[in-house]
């Protein structure tokens, strides 16, 4: 019984020491990031290279030269919008419709009568 009596003391610290730790308040878990935004659309994709390269803007007067160096950068952003895009389906997908978008582009130019604009892209006459 003697020892309960001294280690009686000691017990009863412990427990409260024990009890007190538990209950201490746990610092609460980071937040967790949000999740990524979505990848673009096909036609999100598609509307922005149309943008970037000016596929959308309004057609020029029939009588209008197209420089050559703009045909060249045409060019350029539109390669460079294929390699890019070239890899996953969606990209894929809005080549496709920038292609046609193209395609309608270039008819409305011939119907205009604008479809020489560009004297490199026309063929030398022979005489």
């Amino acid at each position: 019984m003697l020892y309960l009596r001294r280690f009686l003391p000691v017990l009863v610290v412990l427990i409260a020491v024990c009890s007190f730790v538990g209950c201490a308040e746990k610092e609460p878990p980071p937040p967790a990031e949000p999740p990524p935004p979505p990848p673009p659309t096909p036609e999100e994709i598609a509307a922005k290279i149309v943008a970037e390269s000016g596929i959308g803007d309004p057609l020029p007067e029939a009588s209008a030269t197209f420089p050559q160096e703009a045909a060249d950068k045409l060019k350029n952003r539109l390669r460079s919008a294929k390699n890019q895009n070239n890899s996953t389906p969606d990209g894929q997908r809005a080549l496709q419709l920038v292609n046609q978008q193209l395609d309608q582009r270039i008819r409305a130019l011939e119907g205009s009568g604008a479809g020489n604009m560009c004297s490199a892209t026309s063929k030398p006459s022979k005489s």
